[in-house]
């Protein structure tokens, strides 16, 4: 009698799919071993090391995957505060200096102050931030007879990258004042005394009984979120400086355009050089040599211009009278309004409005 010859059972293949980016799936058919192997590490070629699959098969030819942990970078992290404080200083004040092991970080919220540090002297306004280091010395004093609010953070930080804040001033911009404010106000809520009473000489941190969840959490964050955002925008700004003039000339150029689009947008509201250069992350001094190069005149001159041209193209739609066009242009008055257009065109607004409709005939 012939024995039967049962056949070979064919090993398991696996089959993984990964979606990248929402694109087709990679199909990997790559796992050909028999059941008792119990293991298989698979590096995927188009991925880092640390997101390797791991793949199992169980005795009864299961599947099951695990994906390797991927741990996230952390460039600037604040371990611990030492103090924080929002002053409300006198005109007077004066505060004759002190060095310690941690860092320090000022922001001037109103007013004026002299700062001495890295051995030479700051002037900071209204605005302005500025770190000192560890183990240096630094003093302050207000200026010009004006009473300053201020915030003082003391805190741990051994980042490398904290170098980038040593003997420099930041204008800090309309998104990192707001950062600012939701830590300060997540402070007055966490901390007591109060971090708007005490001395500025005083180092001691105390919970209060009861505090928001996550309060203390959302303060690291936030101040971690600012560091960040400061050496990502000043690094920019060096970096621009660097380029080579083609790049360097395209870069200023879509800049160019960004405000200038802006600035179209914008003829009702007042002119206002500062917040202009917040929005854009751009010096005055650079703004206004931006315009000098791009448009020939200055940028003050420019947005008048702007202005001057869509009044012209509202008088011609005569839709508006020339009271409405003042208006809708942000000037005070229709009498200033229309010496201004004159200055510009040789011509008052009602006699442009006629050589328009005699070009019509």
């Amino acid at each position: 009698m012939t024995a039967s010859v049962r056949p070979r059972r064919a090993p398991p293949r696996l089959t993984v799919e990964i979606y990248v980016d929402g694109r087709s799936p990679l199909q990997y058919n790559k796992l050909k071993y028999p059941i008792q192997k119990m293991e298989k590490r698979l590096t995927l070629p188009t991925f880092s090391e640390e997101t390797r699959l791991l793949c199992r098969i169980d005795l009864h030819g299961g599947i099951v995957m695990e994906f390797l942990t991927f741990t996230l970078q952390e460039a600037v992290v604040v371990k611990k505060l030492i103090s924080f404080h929002y002053h409300e200083l006198s005109k007077d004040f004066i505060f004759s200096g002190e060095a310690h092991d941690f860092w320090e970080l000022c922001y001037i919220d109103k007013g004026e102050v002299q700062i001495f540090a890295y051995n030479r002297d700051f002037h900071l306004k209204q605005g302005d931030m500025m770190l000192h280091k560890p183990n240096m010395f630094h003093s302050i004093q207000t200026v010009n007879d004006a009473a300053p609010n201020a915030v003082n953070v003391c805190f741990y930080c051994v980042s490398p990258h904290m170098s980038f804040f040593e003997d420099k001033v930041f204008r800090l911009t309309e998104q990192e004042r707001n950062i600012l404010s939701e830590v300060v106000n997540e402070g007055l809520r966490t901390f007591e005394p109060r971090i708007d009473t005490t001395s500025p000489t005083e180092h001691t941190l105390l919970r209060k009984g009861e505090t928001p969840f996550g309060s203390e959490q959302l303060i690291k964050i936030g101040f971690e979120k600012l560091l960040i955002s400061l050496i990502r925008r000043y690094s920019l700004m060096e970096t621009a400086h660097t380029l080579s003039s083609p790049a360097r000339e395209k870069m200023e150029g879509e800049l160019f355009a960004d405000i200038r689009c802006y600035l179209q947008n914008s003829l009702s509201a007042d002119f206002n050089l500062e917040e202009l250069s917040n929005k854009f992350h751009i010096g005055k001094s650079h703004l206004k040599k931006l315009f000098k190069e791009k448009a020939g005149m200055g940028i003050k001159q420019y947005w008048n211009r702007l202005k001057i041209e869509q009044a012209k193209i509202m008088v011609r739609d005569e839709k508006y009278n020339m009271t409405q066009i003042s208006e809708v242009l942000g000037y005070s008055s229709v009498h200033y309004f229309s010496r201004h257009f004159k200055n510009e065109i040789g011509m008052t607004p009602t006699e442009y409005a006629k050589t328009v409709k005699a070009r019509a005939f």
